[in-house]
Order: C-alpha cells, then sequence, then structure tokens
C-alpha cells in the first residue's frame, strides 16, 4: 500500500486545513450564537475533504472504498448541519428541539448504515471502477437508487437552509443584507459542484468538487 497524492489530493488536503482552520476560530468564539452550528458545519466539511484528499492518493478499489464510505458519511452530514446554522442564524432557536434535532440527523444516521453495509444490497453504488487518462486514479461509481435519494434530501435541506438565511439578512440593511448575499453567493458553487459528479458534468473529470467548491 503506497500512498502518492498528485495535485487534486494536495489540494482537498489544503482545504481541508481550511476548514480545520475554521473550526478552531468558531470554537474559540463559541460564546457567539451561531458558532456552535459553524464549528459542526465546517468540521464535517473539513473531515469531508480529509478523506476526499486522502481517497485520492490510492490506485486501488481496495485502498480507496474506505476513505470513500468515510467521505460519503462526513459529506451527508452537512445539510443538516446547514440547516442549524440557517435557524441559528434566523433567530428560530425555539425550532431547535431534540426531537427536531434527531428528524434532521435520521437520514444522515441511516445514509451511513447504508453506505457500510452497501455490499449485501448494491442500494448507494451497484459496482466501482476507474477512470482513466488522469494523473491520479479516480473512482468511477455505478451509482443507485439510495446515492440519489441522499442527494435529494440534502438539496432540500440546503435549500431550506438558504431560505432562511437569506430571508432574514435580505430584507435587513447594511452588514446583514451583505452577509446574506455573500451566503448564497458562496453557496450556489458548492450546489452547482453536488450535482455535477452523479450526472458525470465535472469541470474536472472524476473529482468530486462538493468539498473544495465549498471553500469559496
Amino acid at each position: 500500500m503506497v500512498w502518492s497524492p498528485a495535485l487534486p489530493s494536495v489540494l482537498a488536503l489544503g482545504i481541508a486545513g481550511v476548514f480545520g482552520v475554521l473550526a478552531i476560530i468558531g470554537w474559540r468564539r463559541r460564546e457567539e450564537r451561531c458558532a456552535g452550528a459553524f464549528v459542526g458545519l465546517t468540521t464535517a466539511f473539513a473531515f469531508w475533504s480529509l478523506c476526499y484528499g486522502f481517497q485520492l492518493g490510492f490506485t486501488t478499489a481496495g485502498e480507496q472504498l474506505g476513505w470513500w464510505r468515510a467521505g460519503l458519511v462526513f459529506g451527508s452530514l452537512v445539510a443538516p448541519a446547514w440547516v442549524l446554522f440557517g435557524l441559528r442564524y434566523a433567530g428560530k432557536d425555539e425550532w431547535i428541539t431534540p426531537n427536531a434535532v434527531v428528524l434532521l440527523f435520521a437520514e444522515p444516521v441511516a445514509y451511513a448504515m447504508l453506505v457500510s453495509t452497501n455490499d449485501t444490497h448494491h442500494l448507494i453504488w451497484s459496482s466501482i471502477g476507474f477512470q482513466s487518462g488522469h494523473m491520479f486514479a479516480p473512482y468511477a461509481p455505478t451509482l443507485a437508487v439510495c446515492y440519489y435519494l441522499n442527494v435529494a434530501v440534502h438539496y432540500m435541506l440546503i435549500s431550506f437552509g438558504l431560505f432562511l438565511l437569506v430571508g432574514t439578512g435580505y430584507p435587513s440593511l447594511g452588514l446583514y443584507r451583505r452577509q446574506a448575499i455573500t451566503l448564497l453567493l458562496t453557496t450556489v458553487p458548492a450546489i452547482v459542484a453536488n450535482i455535477s459528479f452523479p450526472l458525470r458534468r465535472s469541470p474536472v473529470p472524476g473529482v468530486d468538487l462538493p468539498p473544495s467548491a465549498s471553500v469559496f
């Protein structure tokens, strides 16, 4: 087993470091109202990017598989963490009940169980190959129904979080409006990148862009 990181792997690891720093900054300012949700969101992104960076450094399916599984799990945590951040930002603290949190994270937990047991049911992916003609060996999975269901849930949650953020910030003046516009503009690339991989329309062939797109 030899780990030989190419440029995409190094970039993903660098992005993981950026999110890690943001998580630390958020933790140091944890007394602020949105800080806890921000830490959860940036931590999910950091581990997602970290897993992907390590994955791309390996050249066989067996070596990449564990990292890909872990990346799928951490990636599924981003949307519910985003909704919690949106609720905090919008001042909807009364909506963040224990039952609501359990409901938000029930789908990622179920998805993680399906990912870990995919070899027995093939509901997330049915087969995995590699794309050729690259400086590295990216996965080319044949994705299955529950992967796309997860993407659909992910989009619904992200859209709800955007509605909370823009609906709260844009009608305001000054700083809050600028924050809302900035959040909207920085989220759109991640949304586009998230759908480009399953549709095989990634601008960088073979690379799953959501972790890297989200840092911009």
